[in-house]
């Protein structure tokens, strides 16, 4: 079966479009429901045995708070130099970016189609 990719209605709504913020609330829901950021975490590190990644790109990041949560979880003993957040529409709040700086992460965001 050939797989096709194609673009989600996020991906062509405004960041402030009100469909697009209960959309965004939804996944964050459906994130914690899940476990997401543990599970994550726990294969971050058993794959990593411990070491901080020098980089992290996140692909389809969207707000950027299943990465924050993460950083949350890992805490002060990893501080990748670089952390690229990709997404095509910037939907990354300001206190989602202060979370970061104040765990001394160094995030980058790059509004683009990851193709």
């Amino acid at each position: 079966m050939k797989r096709k990719v194609e673009p989600e209605l996020l991906d062509h709504l405004p960041p402030q479009d009100r469909r697009a913020v209960h959309s965004r609330r939804d996944l964050q829901k459906i994130n914690a429901w899940m476990g997401h950021a543990r599970t994550l975490r726990r294969v971050l590190v058993s794959v990593l045995k411990e070491r901080a990644p020098q980089s992290i790109i996140e692909l389809g990041s969207g707000d950027g708070t299943l990465l924050l949560k993460i950083a949350r979880r890992i805490g002060p003993h990893w501080k990748p130099s670089r952390v690229v957040l990709v997404d095509r529409q910037p939907a990354v709040t300001p206190s989602t970016k202060a979370a970061f700086a104040a765990l001394s992460w160094r995030v980058e965001y790059a509004e683009m189609d990851v193709f």
